[in-house]
C-alpha cells in the first residue's frame, strides 16, 4: 500500500501486477493558515498566498498524474463535497503583488517584502519525513511564494505536539484525514475554547459555527449537504487553507 507515484505509473504497464486504487474520503492533505498570526490574521495577506502558489504544478510535478489535485476542505465523494469549488482558483501573480502592496508590504533590495522593519516571512512547519513527498510540497512553495516577496522558512520537526499544537509556532502547516463523514469538519473549523486546544485553522466565525452545529444534527439530507456546502465555500472564499491533493489508495 501508499505505492510511491513513479511505481505506480512502472506497475500499471506490467502484466504481472494488478493495481488496484481508489480514493480515499475525507480531508484532503490540506495546508492551514494560523490565523493567530499576523500578517496571516489579514483576508489580503492569506489570497496573496492562495493566489501565488501553483496547486496544479506542485500536484503534477511531484505525483506524476497519479494523484488528484485537491479544491475544497472535503475530497471528492465525500457527503456534501461541493463540485463547483473545482477550477474556482487560478494562479494570479499580478493580483497577488497588489493585495500585498496595499497592505504595505514593500519590496526590498533583496526582492523580500518588509514593513515597519519587519520582513515578511512564513514559517511552514512540516511533521514528516517526506512521507507522500510532503517536504518536496514545502520547497515548491518556498520558490513560488519568493516571486511575490514572501521568505518561506520551513522547519521540518518531530516533535510536531509541542511545535504546533502546544505552542501555535506555525504559519501554515499540513494535515489531511480519513474520514466518511463531513463532521470531520467540525474539530478543523469550529471555533475552540480558549482554555482547550486551539483547532488547526484558529477559525473563530459565528457563522460556520452555526453550519457546523446543525450539520451534526440535521436529519434531511438535502438540507445538511447545503450547510456544508456553505461551510467549504466559505472557508474557501476566506483563504482558511490551501487544498493540495486526495490521497488515493493504493495496492
Amino acid at each position: 500500500e501508499t505505492v510511491p507515484p513513479q511505481h505506480i505509473l512502472t506497475l500499471e504497464k506490467d502484466p504481472n501486477f494488478q493495481l488496484l486504487q481508489t480514493n480515499t474520503v475525507g480531508l484532503p492533505y490540506t495546508l492551514f493558515f494560523n490565523k493567530d498570526r499576523e500578517p496571516w490574521n489579514e483576508l489580503k495577506a492569506r489570497q496573496a498566498v492562495q493566489l501565488a502558489v501553483d496547486v496544479d504544478t506542485i500536484v503534477k510535478t511531484l505525483y506524476l498524474g497519479t494523484y488528484e489535485r485537491a479544491w475544497s476542505p472535503l475530497k471528492p465523494g465525500t457527503f456534501g463535497y461541493d463540485a463547483s469549488l473545482e477550477q474556482s482558483i487560478k494562479p494570479d501573480i499580478p493580483k497577488s503583488n497588489r493585495l500585498l502592496d496595499e497592505l504595505g508590504w514593500v519590496r526590498g533590495e533583496d526582492g523580500i517584502r518588509a514593513k515597519d522593519g519587519k520582513k515578511l516571512t512564513l514559517r511552514y512547519v512540516d511533521g514528516t519525513p517526506n512521507r507522500e513527498k510532503r517536504n518536496d510540497i514545502a520547497v515548491m512553495i518556498q520558490q513560488q511564494l519568493k516571486q511575490i516577496g514572501i521568505a518561506v522558512e520551513v522547519e521540518i520537526t518531530k516533535d510536531i505536539r509541542t511545535v504546533v499544537y502546544t505552542n501555535g509556532d506555525y504559519d501554515l502547516y499540513g494535515n489531511s484525514q480519513v474520514n466518511s463523514d463531513p463532521n470531520a469538519l467540525y474539530s478543523f473549523y469550529h471555533s475552540y475554547d480558549p482554555k482547550g486546544q486551539a483547532s488547526l485553522s484558529r477559525l473563530n466565525d459565528p457563522d460556520v459555527d452555526q453550519w457546523l452545529e446543525q450539520g451534526r444534527v440535521e436529519k434531511d439530507d438535502a438540507k445538511r449537504a447545503e450547510l456544508y456546502q456553505q461551510v467549504q465555500q466559505y472557508i474557501i472564499d476566506h483563504a482558511i487553507i490551501l487544498p493540495i491533493y486526495v490521497f488515493p489508495y493504493t495496492v
